[in-house]
């Protein structure tokens, strides 16, 4: 790996750390809020319905975030990765590893959240970080086609976005018996769901490079 790449990719990795810290901060003070304001029984049961309801929280900031920080990709992380000099194709690997880093962080702090909640969600918090990860390169692709019209115009994306990214995690979870069936995890729904997400975050990833290619310079 070049000096240049493994710039770049250092660059990526620290800023999907730092996203991902923002959306950890975010559970961490509702967990706690939730459980000193809004006391159901004694704090144990207050303790713990806060951690479902940050589970079901941080399942829809995986989508969303992912996706509405990808858009601003092409208009302000990969315009700084080009001052520090990066080519494009790093560019274009250093956002996958950002995605990946903040996608997989925030599954393993749901997953610690479902545990100490004693939720049997694993397979549901798969399915969410699917999602997040076809979101990622979906966000880049709107990214890269506003890009010459204005960064005031990302709002729109972002807004629909937030609406899609709500009704995949409905989807998730009123399809929870589909991911959770008993002694049967792997059903139908959910090969089929593995198959098709693969088939769109391939497009997209494809859409994306190409998009990438042709807007940055060497």
């Amino acid at each position: 790996m070049s000096e240049l790449s493994k710039r770049a990719a250092k660059y990526y990795f620290v800023q999907g750390a730092k996203q991902a810290l923002f959306v950890f901060a975010f559970l961490m003070m509702m967990i706690v809020f939730n459980s000193l304001v809004f006391i159901d029984g004694s704090l144990k049961d207050s303790f713990m319905n806060s951690i479902g309801n940050a589970l079901r929280y941080g399942s829809y900031m995986v989508i969303l975030c992912n996706f509405m920080f990808s858009v601003y990709g092409p208009n302000w992380y990969d315009s700084i990765a080009l001052s520090l000099g990066c080519r494009r194709k790093d560019i274009f690997i250093g956002e996958m590893i950002k995605q990946a880093v903040f996608v997989l962080s925030n599954f393993i702090v749901l997953i610690a959240l479902a545990v100490i909640g004693n939720m049997d969600s694993v397979m549901v918090l798969i399915g969410t970080a699917i999602l997040g990860f076809i979101m990622g390169p979906l966000g880049l692709i709107l990214g890269h086609k506003i890009k010459k019209i204005g960064r005031i115009v990302i709002i729109i994306p972002i807004m629909i976005g937030v609406f899609l990214s709500a009704t995949l995690s409905n989807v998730i979870a009123m399809r929870r018996e589909a991911f959770l069936t008993e002694g049967n995890p792997v059903t139908g729904f959910v090969i089929g769901f593995i198959i098709v997400a693969a088939v769109l975050f391939t497009l997209f990833e494809f859409w994306a490079y190409n998009l990438n290619k042709k807007s940055m310079v060497v």
